[in-house]
């Protein structure tokens, strides 16, 4: 039993894993194309409606009392078509400053500002 539930286990917890950190996110002057381990979506500046951040959390035990814990933060961008693009927090604060630097060179005027003051957050 111990080796039936090791040989299931190790892929689905390796995909549930993968799931925050295997992501590329293109920025260009047409749009958003994000490419991650479930989806692979896109959206041009023309349908771009809102953007927000979340956090997610997970519940962990500190001396008996279940606490919630931060787990990660990811962007939220909707479009006026009712597409959605989740952009995970990436771990290298190197790759999340080029994303942010992406984002104020190719979004529209309009945008920036709102933008801007959401990258900050994140």
């Amino acid at each position: 039993m111990g080796v039936f539930f090791f040989c299931v286990s190790i892929p689905i917890i390796t995909l549930f894993t993968s799931r925050f950190t295997s992501q590329s996110v293109e920025i260009d002057a047409e749009g958003i194309q994000v490419d991650s381990l479930i989806e692979k979506g896109s959206m041009t500046w023309e349908s771009f409606e809102s953007i927000n951040f979340s956090d997610e959390y997970i519940l962990v035990s500190r001396v008996g009392i279940r606490i919630p814990s931060r787990k990660q933060k990811s962007l939220k961008l909707e479009g006026k078509t009712g597409q959605r693009l989740i952009i995970n927090e990436p771990q290298l604060k190197s790759v999340k400053r080029q994303i942010a630097l992406k984002f104020e060179q190719y979004a529209p005027d309009n945008w920036k500002d709102k933008i801007k003051q959401i990258l900050d957050k994140w």
